[in-house]
């Protein structure tokens, strides 16, 4: 056992040493001497506004921790769960290939396997042990800053055993054993709301996770998959966020793309025929399709955006959730108005005629999908948020009107510059799409404004005609 730990701190040196130079060649390439220092500068004037502020808001801190300290149970359920769903990716401890590799020599795996727990409980202590240095300057009281650090930590402790054993089932059991986890901690939440005892809910919490271990811990170590725990070890050990985006690598993609729902159903068979030449609605389609599907990332980051937003700002008045339906519409325009001209990068997509009104139906038709999910994630956490009743179901119309509105005007745009570099959006659009942002953020505080802005659409759809009108004759 000594000379296993003597020889996983000789790979941890090292290993450190290697990732120091890569990190010190990133931050080299990306700051000079100069940005730094007033970096640290900007840093220790914000550290001193942040602590005289928290000093004069000292009774808003006192209302914070009477309010969340009933809520340890529940920060505990969703820190268990959280731990339970990363064991679909992520194994909970790194094993890596070198310390895989000492197994060929007369190393026994258990040691290693003894010492690498070891090691994540440490970082784990010394992660919150500094929130919790961060903490003390506050002015939460000591007894309430050490009663959460001790559940939290606990909880982080004992949920490493389930989480590696967890790793090693396939699919179906992992997600089966995931589902009955949260049945049965949603039976913990729902007594919980009944019985208003947090203190005997923690503790139950806590003596659940550390019966499980008891039971978990002589299997620890069998029926391992190790080459998948060696492999993810690895790709999380030298994936290197900082130092990906420096050099460029993520911009590399030497992996096989993973099948996913998503590309599953938007490469069906269906999508999978011979592209149709004689057909160029069908032909722009599939390109479409191939352009979506290659940029998937950013549409599920856009649909993240848009339920995180809707959802932080629903929480309290209908301003904010207003703004959230304004800031959700807007991330939705702005990147289908991106996608709009990736389209153009393909090179086989130069080798066939250009009729830009089949290019824009195609584009509509494509990805009228994603606009399907997000105006339905919109209108959903609207229908929780609110009380339902005819005025929300109207204001919910209005933002589909408003969404078709602006992904119109903003593709108009688009096309427009297409035809013409130099070409300028005309007064009355501009001011009629900020306009509508601005009712889209008014519209569930004030719902007379969507009233205001159906009037001004009627009232210059006739002065439009008007005007056309008098140029035709």
């Amino acid at each position: 056992m000594k000379e296993t730990r003597r020889m996983m701190r000789f790979l941890k040196r090292n290993r450190r040493n290697k990732k120091a130079k890569l990190y010190k060649m990133a931050f080299g390439v990306a700051f000079d001497w100069t940005i730094s220092i007033y970096c640290g500068l900007f840093a220790i004037l914000l550290l001193f506004i942040a602590f005289d502020e928290m000093r004069q808001i000292t009774p808003a801190f006192t209302d914070i921790e009477t309010a969340i300290d009933p809520m340890l149970p529940l920060v505990l359920i969703g820190v268990t769960l959280s731990k339970l769903a990363m064991a679909f990716q992520n194994a909970g401890m790194k094993i890596t290939s070198a310390e895989w590799k000492l197994t060929a020599l007369p190393f026994s795996i258990k040691d290693i396997w003894n010492i690498t727990i070891r090691g994540v409980i440490r970082k784990y202590c010394l992660l919150l042990l500094i929130l919790l240095l961060l903490l003390v300057p506050t002015p939460f009281s000591s007894l309430f800053l050490v009663k959460w650090f001790s559940a939290v930590l606990m909880v982080f402790v004992l949920s490493i055993l389930p989480q590696w054993c967890i790793f090693q089932l396939t699919i179906l059991k992992k997600i089966g054993i995931y589902s009955l986890a949260v049945m049965f901690l949603g039976i913990l939440r729902i007594s919980y709301l009944f019985f208003d005892f947090h203190v005997p809910f923690t503790v139950l919490i806590i003596l659940l996770l550390a019966g499980a271990n008891l039971w978990l811990w002589p299997k620890r170590i069998k029926s391992v998959n190790w080459p998948q725990v060696v492999e993810k070890s690895d790709e999380k050990e030298w994936n290197m966020f900082f130092v990906r985006k420096m050099s460029g690598m993520d911009q590399i993609d030497d992996k096989p793309r993973k099948n996913n729902v998503i590309s599953t159903i938007l490469t069906s068979r269906r999508n999978r025929s011979p592209v149709p030449y004689a057909k160029p609605e069908k032909l722009i389609r599939q390109f479409w399709r191939k352009t979506i599907i290659s940029q998937i990332t950013i549409v599920m980051y856009l649909l993240g955006c848009i339920m995180i937003a809707m959802f932080v700002l629903s929480l309290d008045y209908d301003i904010l959730q207003g703004i959230g339906v304004m800031v959700s519409v807007f991330i939705f325009i702005k990147t289908m108005q991106s996608l709009f001209g990736l389209i153009f990068i393909d090179k086989l997509f130069h080798s066939i005629p250009w009729r830009l009104d089949v290019i824009k139906a195609a584009f509509v038709q494509t990805i009228s999908v994603i606009g399907v999910v997000a105006f339905g994630i919109i209108t959903i956490i609207l229908l929780v948020m609110n009380e339902i009743n005819l005025l929300l179901i109207g204001q919910i119309l209005f933002i589909c009107f408003a969404m078709l509105f602006l992904f119109d005007q903003m593709l108009k745009i688009r096309i427009r510059k297409l035809h013409s570099k130099w070409s300028h959006t005309s007064v009355m659009n501009s001011i009629w799409q900020l306009f509508t942002f601005i009712v889209l953020a008014l519209c569930i505080a004030y719902p007379v404004t969507i009233l205001v802005w159906f009037l001004g659409m009627v009232i210059h759809y006739i002065i439009s005609n008007f005007n056309q009108h008098q140029l035709t004759s």
